[in-house]
């Protein structure tokens, strides 16, 4: 059970540090 929130933590992390990193590419 704690497995499958760390996995879904680590996936939204991955997620969101992607998007933030396109939305400041984006920027410049």
């Amino acid at each position: 059970m704690i497995n499958h929130i760390i996995a879904l933590l680590l996936f939204i992390g991955l997620v969101w540090g992607l998007d933030f990193v396109l939305f400041k590419y984006q920027n410049e």
